[in-house]
């Protein structure tokens, strides 16, 4: 447990009482600073990268596209992007 606060120390600077919300920004070691995300962000990504492919619903497929609610298409494709992935 101890490694685990000062990891949360080191990453998150947060004090060993701070505590983690939403809106804490953590960083690997291996990546710029620059490439750090609120926890909201991270999670919300790991989620749609890697616990939803491991559904069981979804283990007949092979491909996914997501458009987040900030996306949207300018024109009608004239290529289905799935057809094109495969």
């Amino acid at each position: 447990a101890a490694g685990l606060l000062h990891l949360r120390e080191a990453r998150c600077g947060l004090a060993l009482n701070g505590t983690l919300t939403w809106e804490t920004k953590c960083h690997e070691p291996e990546y710029p600073r620059s490439s750090t995300v609120a926890l909201s962000y991270a999670w919300q990504a790991e989620f749609r990268t890697y616990h939803l492919w491991r559904h069981p619903g979804l283990a007949q497929y092979k491909y996914m596209m997501w458009l987040d609610t900030d996306a949207y298409c300018t024109k009608n494709w004239t290529t289905d992007p799935i057809d094109k992935m495969v």
